[in-house]
């Protein structure tokens, strides 16, 4: 069990044991010796049921390439502060090696899908509204790197972007990715750099049904990279839904959306492709937001040990520069390898932190790089109110994390994390910070748009100003988030709250005092207010 993480009033404690979460991570052979097993699987925060209360997927690998896994597994949430695993009543099992989960309704039905990316045959579970999941497979061969649902032609509908990290043949018999390399003096698996790249895919929805539109948006036109996390956001404020990739030993991908149904890439172009001081980096996760509240989305990347994570400021219009030093993070994210990532307001006080998921790929790093190890602490750096950050005291983790979600799976106001740990068990952070200030949550209801809202641009009015929230499920890595939008207040009074669809549609609404969750319906307003967490039965549904 991981420690109580703490800093003035911020208090996360890993519940997952006596939430009954018994799940087990199986990637690869305990040794890691080929870089394909270093990822690790990454899980979601959603709402299978509709019942108001968060469920939790967890994604599995397997053993080797050839073999079949223990198998993905789905949590309902009981509405206690337990959850009960319900993967073989529901049909979400899948036990290929799977890496990524993306989160969306496909049908505009009313209900979450899964779509779980693999090495080998992806797989997307849809849900059929009595419990229960159909599978279909995607028929591809990819070696998925991450994955992620956002609306590019904003036709109501959620489009997916999979990521590509490293061609399969490499790990075939005699293939290169089966070789052995050099770090610092270890004899370790080989790779990505030198290996096989594929280009990533870009999947148009058609009406539910997900086909392949990589070549004509012209997302293949660039030179195949190693591919990890993904976020769909509009990075230029065009109201277009734009596509961030996380690229491993390489430069990472901006590509823009024309608005024609096509994107160009402009990572160099915008200054989000390389460190500030014109490096490739080793990206990994990825996320973006207005930490610093001037009403444009900054953006953070994760990278390797003995490399800082990456804090691009936005600089307004699409473009960036690299504020890691300036902004607090550079120091503290040196050494560690860095993976998941999310900003996430943690103790309601009405600015974003930052969460850092670490671990090692190298289970014997610590034997020639003692200022890192294979189980890294997971860092939190508290925001000073100005987009400043400053590390927070932590206590010893002991975990190879990897993927990482948020979400309220409570409802009480606060935002609980879901870290994914490599050949290990998961821990829930359940935020148990004191009442240092409220929190609302506003559930978007799409008409036009899609049913998540995917794209939507919240932003909070109160006498000192305004929060602006990106409605996404994409972001961090290989994982998935509660497509709710979380706004701390500390004790500031909500004045309006008003929502940009992505469909054009704008609605302006003034909520009941002391409202802790709303739905908000596209077009026409508030629909539910709840004013109190939560205890027992369904909350009212849009």
């Amino acid at each position: 069990m991981l420690s109580p993480l703490v800093l003035c009033a911020i208090v996360l404690v890993d519940r997952a044991e006596a939430a009954g979460i018994g799940f087990q991570n199986v990637f690869g052979s305990p040794e890691k010796r080929f870089i394909y097993e270093t990822l690790g699987s990454g899980g979601a925060f959603f709402d299978y049921d509709e019942d108001g209360f968060l469920d939790i997927y967890l994604v599995n690998g397997a053993p080797d390439l050839e073999s079949r896994g223990p198998g993905s597994r789905l949590y309902r949430n009981r509405g206690d502060g337990r959850f009960e695993d319900v993967t073989e009543e529901s049909g979400a099992g899948e036990d290929g090696f799977g890496v990524a989960v993306a989160l969306a309704d496909l049908e505009a039905d009313g209900d979450s899908d899964l779509y779980v990316a693999t090495f080998g045959e992806d797989v997307l579970l849809v849900n059929q509204g009595d419990g229960t999941f159909r599978k279909l497979l995607m028929g591809d061969d990819l070696m998925a790197g991450g994955a992620a649902f956002g609306d590019y032609d904003a036709d109501g509908l959620p489009d997916l972007y999979v990521s590509s990290y490293v061609e399969r043949s490499a790990f075939l018999p005699g293939g290169k990715g089966l070789e052995l390399c050099n770090w610092k003096g270890l004899r370790v698996g080989c790779g990505p750099a030198g290996l096989p790249a594929t280009a990533d895919r870009l999947y148009h929805n058609d009406g539910g049904r997900l086909r392949d539109a990589s070549e004509e948006t012209g997302i293949t036109a660039v030179e195949p990279s190693y591919g990890l996390g993904v976020l769909f956001s509009d990075f230029d404020r065009d109201g277009r839904a734009d596509v961030y990739v996380a690229n491993d030993g390489k430069p990472n991908f901006l590509f823009l959306n024309r608005g024609d149904g096509t994107f160009t890439e402009e990572g160099l172009l915008r200054g989000a492709a390389y460190s500030g001081d014109g490096r490739e980096q080793a990206g990994m996760g990825v996320d973006s937001a207005d930490i610093d509240e001037d009403g444009d989305f900054d953006l953070a990347v994760t990278n390797f040990s003995h490399d800082y994570t990456a804090l691009y400021e936005s600089l307004g219009f699409g473009f960036y520069a690299d504020a890691s030093y300036r902004r607090g993070i550079g120091r503290d994210t040196y050494f560690p390898l860095s993976w998941g990532i999310r900003f996430a307001d943690l103790d309601a006080d009405g600015d974003l932190d930052l969460f850092v998921a670490n671990g090692h790929i190298y289970p014997e790093a610590a034997r020639v790089a003692p200022e890192t190890s294979y189980d890294e602490p997971d860092r939190v750096f508290e925001n000073d109110g100005s987009g400043g950050f400053t590390l927070a005291p932590w206590a010893a983790v002991r975990g190879s994390s990897r993927g990482l979600s948020s979400g309220d799976y409570d409802n009480d106001g606060r935002i609980d994390l879901l870290v994914t740990v490599i050949d290990g068990s998961p821990a829930l952070l359940h935020n148990e910070t004191g009442p240092s200030g409220a929190g609302l949550v506003v559930k978007l209801a799409g008409v036009q748009s899609t049913r998540e809202g995917l794209g939507a641009i919240v932003t909070v009015e109160t006498a000192s100003g305004k929060q602006r929230r990106e409605a996404r499920t994409s972001g961090s890595l290989a994982s998935a988030q509660d497509p709710r939008v979380h706004f701390g207040l500390g004790s500031k009074r909500v004045e309006a709250i008003e929502v940009q669809w992505p469909s054009g549609e704008r609605d302006r609404v003034k909520p009941a005092p002391g409202a802790l969750l709303l739905v908000i319906k596209e077009g026409v307003g508030v629909l539910v207010t709840h004013t109190a967490a939560p205890s027992s039965g369904s909350p009212a549904k849009p």
